[in-house]
C-alpha cells in the first residue's frame, strides 16, 4: 500500500468506522437485559448464544452496550460477563425467569 490514495483510503476507512462504533445506543431489547459476573444468578437459566466485542478504539460503556444489544437481539435477559482477554470482551446470554 504504498501509494498515498491507498494510504488516505485506508485512514479515512478506519477513523469512520471508530466514530460509528462510538455512538452506541442501547436499544429497547437491550435494555431489557441484565449483566452479572456470578454465575449462581444463571444456574437453572436457558443458555442462548455467546456475545463478544472487541472494544479497541471505544470505552468500555459502549462495548457493553452493544453486547447488551446482542444479547437483546438473541431473545435473552441476562449477560454474564466472565471473561476479558485484552479488549476482547466475551459474554453469554441467558433467558431466565423474572
Amino acid at each position: 500500500m504504498s501509494h498515498p490514495t491507498a494510504w488516505l483510503r485506508c485512514l479515512i476507512l478506519t477513523f469512520g468506522t471508530v466514530l460509528s462504533a462510538a455512538c452506541v445506543s442501547v436499544t429497547p431489547e437491550g435494555a431489557q437485559v441484565r449483566v452479572t459476573n456470578n454465575l449462581d444468578v444463571v444456574r437453572g437459566c436457558e443458555f442462548v448464544g455467546n456475545v463478544k466485542d472487541l472494544s479497541v478504539y471505544v470505552d468500555g460503556d459502549e462495548s457493553l452496550k452493544r453486547m447488551l444489544n446482542d444479547a437483546g437481539r438473541l431473545g435473552g435477559n441476562v449477560l454474564y460477563l466472565g471473561t476479558q482477554i485484552g479488549a476482547l470482551r466475551l459474554g453469554e446470554v441467558y433467558r431466565c425467569e423474572r
